[in-house]
């Protein structure tokens, strides 16, 4: 059985900033890397599978890059609201 792209990963700050829904929902597609990748039957294990990517982490790197950075503060502030509202 195939898994299908769900629109909630795109509320996901670690997916956000990269991620787009493909015209076949079984697919999605990467902005950074400009590619797109089937979701299998893995589902959001493809998208985790993705973003580890050689490629996809190179693209990264580049200190120009603006999902990078979008990606960096994002993620500060992740982390920042996870630390304020721990009990």
């Amino acid at each position: 059985m195939a898994t299908y792209f769900q629109n909630s990963w795109l509320n996901n700050v670690l997916y956000s900033t990269w991620l787009e829904k493909a015209p076949d929902r079984k697919n999605a597609i990467c902005k950074l890397c400009k590619s797109d990748f089937s979701l299998s039957n893995m589902g959001i294990e493809a998208l985790k599978c993705h973003m580890e990517g050689v490629k996809h982490i190179e693209k990264l790197k580049k200190p120009s890059c603006f999902f990078a950075k979008v990606y960096l503060k994002k993620t500060i502030m992740l982390h920042r609201f996870q630390i304020n509202n721990q009990f």
